[in-house]
């Protein structure tokens, strides 16, 4: 298997799984790179469009983990600190950029090479206990610091809770979101690229910063053209 991220995320997995088993998701392009590797070794296993019918079988390699971070788990302080600690173990550091601190987790390798984890979650319901949310993040009530982590809010990831889907790979047990919240999320991640391609594109100063937030990602992204 192709996959220069596995000998880093499965400790990390292992590690993570040990604090809450059924309150972190790997979701995105990874997620879905391992189930389908997964899926392709279980060619007797039922699926809406035969395997032999895929368009494209080939899993496509990523360098970046995404997370979903169950609510229950945000509330949790001491879960947090041992998310945390399960982090610095594997090597991760959290990202320096103000927009990015205790959600995005880096892991330097050889060279200029980096692993992001990025921690992602539903925005709660006015009035949880125990968590406070903006449009950029949600975290612990009160803050943790650097004890703890935040989730990026993510609309789309609402009803992750719901009938998560578990499999082996490679003696792992792995968790990932059901198919409806997975989809709506990376739908919304193709709108959002599309978004952020016109507006690029509309750009007529070839000699300016452009700065671009996408409505749902709440991402600021600088791109400066020639």
């Amino acid at each position: 298997m192709d996959d220069l991220l596995w000998p880093h995320f499965q400790p990390l997995w292992r590690d993570l799984v040990a604090v809450s088993s059924t309150n972190i998701l790997v979701a995105g392009g990874y997620g879905l790179f391992l189930k389908q590797h997964w899926l392709s070794r279980s060619a007797s296993l039922p699926t809406v469009v035969p395997i032999p019918n895929w368009l494209d079988t080939t899993p496509r390699v990523t360098k970046d983990v995404d997370l979903v971070l169950g609510l229950d788990l945000i509330k949790n302080a001491s879960h947090q600190k041992s998310v945390v600690s399960a982090l610095k173990q594997n090597g991760f550091e959290a990202s320096d950029r103000e927009s990015e601190q205790r959600w995005k987790f880096l892991k330097r390798l050889s060279g200029d090479q980096l692993i992001v984890v990025e921690m992602h979650a539903q925005r709660p319901d006015p009035g949880v206990d125990g968590i406070t949310a903006t449009d950029k993040r949600v975290k612990h009530k009160p803050s943790l610091g650097e004890q703890g982590v935040h989730g990026r809010t993510n609309p789309e990831a609402v009803g992750s809770e719901l009938h998560q889907f578990q499999f082996s790979f490679d003696g792992v047990n792995l968790v990932v979101p059901n198919p409806v919240t997975w989809s709506v999320m990376k739908l919304t991640a193709t709108r959002d690229r599309w978004v952020l391609s016109q507006d690029l594109a509309s750009v007529k100063n070839f000699g300016s910063s452009v700065v671009c937030k996408p409505p749902s990602m709440h991402k600021m992204c600088t791109a400066s053209l020639p």
